[in-house]
């Protein structure tokens, strides 16, 4: 990649990296209100004077609401360290080299995602490797139905009935 290359894609990064913090900013500052507070709690987000008067759904939808901004959050700052990682690579001249097997990024990629530090085929590769991952997590029966919860179905019926709960 020749200077001028590089240049251009600095100077994504650095929007890019505006941007990202900026976002990150905003999902901080999770206040109703015009005052300097950060990072309230519930009740003071909601813009509530009481927890008390509200549905347990509406504190229940807050909380989920906390939560994915917590993930996006942790996500954007995961993208911020790419591209902060990028920007060495621009300074050091090894920007648009794939940090796994050494090819060169094609530039289509680097146009589209320019913090990604691995090539298109490495990525595919780690993508596969973590959903084979995620595959032997979550496929394993216990976590979903287990022989405790196949005994505590006994432990629900009355002694001496014989019920057949699909006739009921």
């Amino acid at each position: 990649m020749n200077k001028s290359d590089m240049e251009y894609y600095r100077q994504i990064l650095l929007k890019e990296k505006d941007k990202v913090a900026n976002l990150i900013e905003e999902i901080e500052d999770d206040t109703v209100s015009e005052d300097d507070f950060k990072n309230s709690s519930i009740k003071e987000s909601t813009g509530e004077l009481s927890g008390y008067d509200n549905h347990p759904a509406d504190m229940g939808t807050e909380v989920f609401m906390r939560a994915m901004d917590l993930k996006l959050k942790n996500g954007e700052a995961m993208r911020l360290y790419n591209i902060n990682k990028a920007l060495e690579k621009v300074d050091l001249g090894l920007y648009g080299k794939c940090e796994e097997c050494n090819a060169d990024i094609d530039s289509e990629r680097l146009d589209i995602i320019p913090e990604t530090l691995l090539c298109s085929n490495c990525s595919k590769q780690h993508k596969k490797e973590f959903e084979t991952v995620e595959e032997d997590i979550f496929s394993k029966s216990e976590y979903f139905y287990s022989e405790l919860v196949e005994g505590l179905e006994s432990t629900n019926r009355y002694e001496g009935l014989d019920l057949d709960y699909d006739e009921l």
